[in-house]
């Protein structure tokens, strides 16, 4: 993943000078079906950037119902943009911009009585809290997996607006204090990175991220034994694949010859025993898209 950072003198894309010449486009204003269309519009006259803002007021239009469908998909719209060369620059509130009314907050603020918005006031601040996650990745720093897994992550959930922090563990002596450190800092969430060390602890981790009220999201076993979510392949369809490779060596064939294949097929395990004790209501258009619901 390139690295952006502000120079003496130059903004610096992977420490080279770059300049960005940019045009605003907001995503929410335009039909979805004409995004790519504006985009290259955009592209056509010489420009490398795309800015745009995201309004709270739109996003989470009631507290805690959150919109990011069709119009909305500030998402689809940061990955369109890749795909077309641009880079985009991000504004993501949650105050942006005058031209709004309440500048872009959301206007059930204004039921509390006595808020202050834009400082520190508490109540403005638990509002904002939600709209800005944080969720905590468990990475095991001598995995050398992480080093692909984590700046893909990061980049995915940067268009969210979803803050990624590691927590690196390296085993079962850790987790204690790795999931105390978690329930210290606040996370909305925590994700399991497949490593051979927390396969063999999954019970563990799910019971200690349940113990702090923590939804938590892992492979199809780390849900199997108790985490809320679980997405990913079928470890053991992979297994019995590598198998039928073993077999065909030790047969005579070549493994130079053989082919090189990658999952195709990926479950999403969803756990509501767990999603009760944390209190929380998993939406059924979810449920209508897992493989396997445990109950």
């Amino acid at each position: 993943m390139s690295e952006f950072t502000v120079g003496e003198a130059d903004f610096l894309l992977d420490g080279r000078p770059v300049r960005l010449l940019s045009g605003a486009l907001h995503y929410f204003r335009v039909h979805e079906e004409h995004w790519g269309h504006r985009l290259a519009m955009l592209r056509a006259m010489g420009l490398n950037c795309v800015e745009t803002y995201v309004p709270w007021n739109l996003h989470e239009p009631r507290p805690g119902v959150f919109d990011f469908s069709g119009m909305l998909g500030v998402a689809a719209f940061v990955r369109l943009a890749q795909e077309l060369g641009l880079w985009v620059i991000l504004r993501p509130g949650p105050y942006i911009c005058a031209e709004w009314d309440f500048g872009g907050l959301s206007a059930w603020l204004l039921a509390e009585d006595n808020v202050r918005v834009r400082c520190a006031d508490a109540g403005y601040l638990a509002a904002v809290e939600p709209y800005f996650a944080r969720v905590a990745v468990l990475s095991n720093p001598d995995n050398p997996v992480s080093e692909s897994i984590i700046p893909a992550m990061t980049a995915a959930a940067a268009p969210l607006k979803i803050e990624i922090e590691l927590t690196k563990t390296q085993g079962p002596t850790e987790f204690d204090g790795a999931f105390a450190a978690m329930a210290k800092s606040r996370f909305d969430a925590v994700v399991v990175t497949q490593d051979g060390e927390f396969a063999a602890s999954f019970k563990t981790i799910a019971t200690l991220a349940a113990r702090i009220k923590l939804p938590s999201i892992g492979s199809k076993e780390y849900a199997e034994a108790g985490g809320l979510i679980g997405y990913g392949v079928n470890l053991l369809s992979l297994y019995r694949r590598a198998a039928y490779f073993v077999d065909l060596i030790l047969k005579g064939a070549r493994p130079a010859d053989l082919p090189v294949e990658q999952p195709t097929k990926f479950d999403l395990v969803i756990n509501l025993k767990t999603a009760k004790s944390l209190g929380l209501t998993v939406p059924p258009t979810l449920l209508a898209r897992a493989d396997e619901v445990i109950e």
